[in-house]
């Protein structure tokens, strides 16, 4: 129906933000050294990601990404689930 979203998700440099001390955190932070996504963050998004919609259906889902290297070529192989 398109109802259904899944979390926001950030990527920053710092393992801890200072900003995020003592809040609950309504979306999903990735860090990494640069803070770009790179094929490690996307793996862990993607595992995320499968968690979340296996939660709520098993109906074929549909993702559209855009061609930026972790998300195409060999370092999406493991993407197929």
């Amino acid at each position: 129906s398109g109802t259904d979203f899944i979390p926001l998700s950030i990527i920053g440099k710092s393992a801890k933000p200072h900003c995020f001390r003592g809040h609950q955190l309504k979306l999903t932070y990735y860090d990494q050294k640069k803070a770009w996504s790179d094929t490690a963050t996307f793996k862990k998004w993607w595992g995320d990601f499968l968690k979340h919609v296996k939660r709520r259906t098993n109906k074929p889902v549909l993702l559209i990404l855009d061609n930026c290297g972790p998300h195409c070529g060999k370092a999406a192989e493991f993407m197929i689930d």
